[in-house]
């Protein structure tokens, strides 16, 4: 980037309707090379603009393919729900990938291909992403400082990065809040609001299931020696699946007895 910036600098270039400053420059560059009305200088402008394209695109894969992998990890902490946190071709990665690419599309049909809205969008997420991960690094060394002595350097590493990443998302969310900030925050709000919802139900259900425990595995059994009867195969058979000895498991067997009484014999 910096690179990019000094030779804008040097070259003097400004903004020209219908160009990107990258097309400005090239031109400039290859039209001192071999002539400003070159088809050799015409060709490389074109070519250089293409191989801009090829790693924008390369990197726009990066999302799509590690998207669903976020996804799993937030499903696996309950901020998604469970059933993403199975990476299958199937539950995750295909219908992760349509998810992303059905949303990118609506978003490009909303904005009518505007680039500068685009890209409005594009870096608050990305400072607001920096900056989380830079806070996340920060607490990380004030928290383990015990066991690690160079913490001090670690963490003014990060404390830098952490104070430059938000003050560039203060600063973009505030100069460009009418020029398509505020959708992104009502977005990304939007989805971090609907995160932490999934993630308060899944904390009930976690409760709920605690209080069914303390209900029903006081229940008091009476002793009963070995059954060495077969089981007859002529009349039928409840099967329950469980994984151990829960509340959810005696609740389940309740309520087949209650639901079917005198239907199965074993």
């Amino acid at each position: 980037a910096s690179g990019i910036l000094l030779c804008y600098l040097l070259h003097q270039v400004s903004h020209v309707p219908g160009e990107t400053l990258n097309a400005t420059l090239f031109t400039k560059v290859f039209g001192a090379a071999f002539g400003g009305e070159s088809s050799l200088a015409a060709a490389l402008v074109i070519f250089t603009l293409i191989t801009e394209a090829a790693i924008l695109l390369v990197a726009a894969q990066a999302g799509f393919i590690d998207g669903p992998r976020v996804l799993s990890n937030m499903a696996l902490d309950s901020w998604a729900p469970h059933r993403f946190s199975l990476l299958s071709d199937r539950l995750v990665t295909r219908d992760g990938i349509w998810f992303m690419g059905l949303t990118s599309l609506g978003f490009l049909l909303y904005t009518q291909g505007n680039v500068s809205l685009l890209v409005v969008m594009y870096s608050i997420n990305v400072f607001l992403t920096f900056t989380l991960t830079e806070l996340g690094m920060s607490r990380y060394w004030i928290q383990t400082r015990k066991k690690h002595p160079e913490w001090r350097r670690n963490l003014a590493i990060h404390g830098t990065g952490l104070t430059m990443c938000l003050s560039i998302l203060i600063v973009s969310v505030v100069e460009k809040f009418t020029e398509g900030g505020w959708l992104t925050v009502v977005v990304t709000s939007s989805f971090i609001a609907l995160a932490f919802a999934i993630g308060r139900h899944y904390r009930r259900v976690r409760e709920q299931l605690g209080r069914l425990d303390e209900t029903l595995l006081n229940i008091p059994v009476r002793p009963h020696g070995n059954v060495t009867t077969p089981v007859d195969p002529t009349k039928p058979v409840a099967a329950v699946l469980v994984n151990g000895f829960s509340g959810l498991g005696v609740h389940t067997l309740l309520t087949i007895q209650k639901l079917f009484p005198g239907q199965y014999q074993d």
